[in-house]
């Protein structure tokens, strides 16, 4: 009877210590699957700076974004076309007038652009002044008279150029063949027109050779044959 209980005992015991074990280990598998789904203040405090971090990184993308958009719609803008060339008249005309005149000595001016307006840059008498007053980089006209013929027969001629330096733009060169039609409205009355762009086109014996050319000025040497 001793032995019988005995063993119940023993068979008892290791049943009810497996069962404890398990007791004890299911309320702990079931406790850290639930810490894994409810987070940790620690961990929720992460993710709510995650959270508050995304907007502001979108935010930042978004303004990103529509800068990048102002950039193509400013680049996409068409380019401010130059301004339509206009004439200082009064002062132009009478410019002209004076280099005409009988009553002055006046043989040359010169018309310069200030901005999109063509102006009086200068006047004078010496043609090595003239050609002085014309730049590399610089458009302009001029305007100059000239003595012709020899000692039975002398005429004033009269010359128009144009200047454009070597070193002006593409668009401004292109420009200049409406810019010289509106000049030529004013400076309507000369002999030869001429293009020149270095200094060694400003020479007075090419200027004469070019009014040659243009007939009408060139009587002989002077000396009558008998």
């Amino acid at each position: 009877m001793l032995c019988a209980w005995g063993l119940a005992l023993l068979l008892r015991q290791p049943l009810r210590w497996s069962c404890t074990r398990y007791r004890a280990a299911f309320p702990t598998t079931v406790h850290n699957s639930a810490a894994q789904e409810r987070p940790s203040n620690t961990h929720r405090t992460q993710l709510q700076q995650q959270q508050h971090s995304i907007p502001a990184s979108s935010n930042n993308s978004s303004n990103m974004s529509d800068g990048i958009e102002v950039e193509q719609i400013i680049e996409s803008k068409p380019r401010r076309m130059p301004l339509a060339t206009s004439l200082d008249k009064d002062a132009i005309r009478e410019a002209y007038e004076d280099v005409r005149s009988d009553l002055t000595d006046t043989e040359w001016a010169v018309f310069k652009f200030d901005g999109a307006q063509i102006i009086v840059h200068g006047r004078g008498q010496c043609f090595e002044e003239f050609r002085q007053q014309f730049g590399d980089s610089e458009r302009a006209f001029g305007y100059i008279r000239i003595q012709m013929g020899d000692e039975i027969s002398k005429r004033k001629k009269f010359i128009f150029l144009t200047w454009i330096g070597q070193e002006v733009g593409v668009i401004q060169r292109a420009k200049m063949s409406t810019d010289k039609a509106l000049i030529k409205d004013v400076l309507n009355n000369f002999a030869v027109e001429l293009q020149a762009g270095v200094e060694a086109e400003l020479d007075i014996e090419l200027f004469r050779e070019a009014l040659n050319r243009a007939g009408g000025a060139n009587y002989g040497t002077g000396i009558r044959d008998n």
